[in-house]
């Protein structure tokens, strides 16, 4: 091996170190986040009715999908792009790059802010019941003026973490807006009489408000992070020399295409399921659903720490230091999120009876669902690879299959089946931009993240939560301290498993240890 072979070595274990304790540090900020979504779905179910918590949660749905799409793509490419010019030694032309980018989606984000306004009723009518219409429209106007400062506020943080820093996202995006939430919320209910109450519900506006206004706030403090990071920037190993770059639009508005369709692929069930069934099967099929965001957060926290180590590994021509780094993430993102996964597919209706006996019956919706989740968790963060090399047009086409197939299937399998057909839908939508993005990066790079490491570990964990939900399953009504210690059991048997691989999977780097 010679000295440069060593250096390349050596640089690749520390973008993983790196990786590592910027998923450390993201996963821990996105599972107090879900954990306090959680707490905010099923604060409201017990202080709403399943109607009124409904037209919230639709004006909540159009209010992302209309951030996300003001953001025009800068939040995936102003990471990919920051991390790129820092490597090939071009930190002085960021900020250029940063105004570029940031003036367009002010003003995308005030276009739609004004388009909400003054489409508010028709998109109300459009997506929501007739009972709800009205509740609906008032609640869109509310939220609009915030659109513009909640996709700035996107922006602003994914630029930092082109600084490969997940800290200003950690503090401002997965603590300090979801307690801001959970505060302000807690306020209007608390200000109404309405708290843990149904019967006296207050204006759902305010609700609504209350619900969405940490967005604002992640655009001033995602600013606050940015300038210091920019007066001081971290350094970078080995600024390698690159040749003319393409343009940052001709990367970026595939990409805002299909960020847009993700978003809408995020949100477009709820107002399917809301079009079809009513606002109160909006409500049960939302809150019952995000709870696999409680796995779904390890995705997220993954997803946004791989990106700009990734980025600068194919900046550098590493191809293969790509790889690595994407199947090791992988297999963290497996034994995160598959037995929490497993677990609620086994026990939803358990797991839904907090919310009130009218969300168990989304129970069969959510282990439709899972399935989808579960195949998510073991590609790994796929399409962030795939975008940082570059294919944002190849990306975008898969996401319009993608919302294509779902948006169809909503139609065709709502109707008949449901709760359970927009699950389905769903499903098989994750299956596109999953497997797609996968089958083009082995194709082009032979990069994957199947392997024996890989395929042991999912065969592992879906038999150590597997068999015992399957046996307890059979058991009329288990009680409540026989399906915890199932559970205590599965993860013990399963965590003593990934101890004794922690070398082979690189476990020990999440938490400082071990290489």
């Amino acid at each position: 091996m010679t000295v440069a072979d060593v250096a390349v070595d050596a640089r690749r274990a520390t973008q993983l170190e790196r990786v590592a304790r910027g998923s450390a540090a993201s996963f821990l900020g996105s599972a107090l986040t879900s954990g306090i979504e959680f707490g905010v779905i099923l604060l409201l179910t017990h202080s709403l009715t399943s109607a009124g918590l409904g037209s919230i949660i639709e004006a909540v749905a159009v209010f992302n999908i209309a951030m996300f799409l003001a953001t025009i793509g800068t939040d995936t490419s102003l990471v990919r792009e920051v991390s790129r010019y820092r490597v090939v030694g071009r930190q002085s032309e960021v900020r250029t790059l940063l105004k570029r980018a940031l003036v367009p989606v002010t003003l995308a984000g005030l276009g739609f802010s004004l388009i909400v306004l003054v489409l508010a009723d028709t998109l109300a009518e459009l997506f929501g019941s007739e009972e709800t219409a009205v509740v609906v429209a008032e609640n869109l106007r509310t939220v609009a003026p915030l659109i513009a400062l909640g996709a700035v506020g996107q922006s602003l943080l994914a630029a930092t973490r082109g600084f490969s820093t997940m800290i200003p996202t950690v503090i401002v995006d997965r603590i300090a807006r979801p307690l801001l939430q959970v505060v302000a919320v807690v306020v209007v209910l608390v200000a109404a009489g309405s708290f843990l109450d149904k019967a006296n519900e207050p204006r759902l506006a305010t609700v609504a408000l209350a619900w969405i206004a940490g967005f604002a706030m992640t655009a001033f403090l995602g600013a606050y992070a940015l300038r210091h990071l920019l007066l001081d920037p971290p350094p970078v190993d080995e600024p390698v020399v690159e040749g003319p770059a393409p343009s940052f639009w001709l990367f970026t508005l595939p990409e805002a295409a299909a960020n847009a369709l993700r978003v809408l692929l995020r949100w477009q069930d709820t107002l399917f399921v809301g079009a079809f069934l009513g606002a109160s099967a909006a409500a049960i099929y939302t809150a019952s659903t995000r709870l696999l965001k409680l796995g779904g957060f390890v995705n997220q926290a993954v997803y946004q720490s791989t990106m700009p180590m990734v980025s600068e590994s194919f900046a550098r021509g590493d191809v293969v230091g790509a790889g690595d780094l994407y199947r090791s993430v992988t297999r963290w993102l497996a034994v995160a999120a598959w037995p929490v996964y497993l677990a609620i597919a086994w026990w939803a209706e358990a797991v839904l009876g907090i919310f009130g006996s009218e969300y168990t019956s989304a129970a069969p919706a959510v282990r439709i669902l899972t399935i989808g989740f579960l195949v998510a968790s073991a590609c790994g963060p796929v399409e962030a690879v795939l975008l940082m090399a570059g294919r944002s047009g190849q990306n975008l086409g898969l996401n319009m299959a993608s919302v294509a197939l779902n948006a169809l299937l909503n139609v065709l399998l709502i109707p008949p089946f449901g709760l359970e057909g927009a699950a389905l839908a769903w499903s098989a939508a994750l299956l596109v931009t999953n497997l797609g993005p996968m089958a083009l990066l082995y194709r082009d790079y032979r990069i994957q993240p199947a392997g024996r490491e890989w395929l042991l570990l999912l065969l592992v964990l879906a038999a150590s939560y597997g068999i015992p939900g399957l046996l307890l399953k059979s058991w009329k009504a288990p009680a409540l301290g026989i399906v915890v210690g199932a559970l205590a059991v599965s993860t013990a048997w399963a965590g003593s498993w990934v101890f004794l691989r922690r070398n082979q999977l690189k476990i020990g780097l999440l938490i400082g240890r071990g290489r």
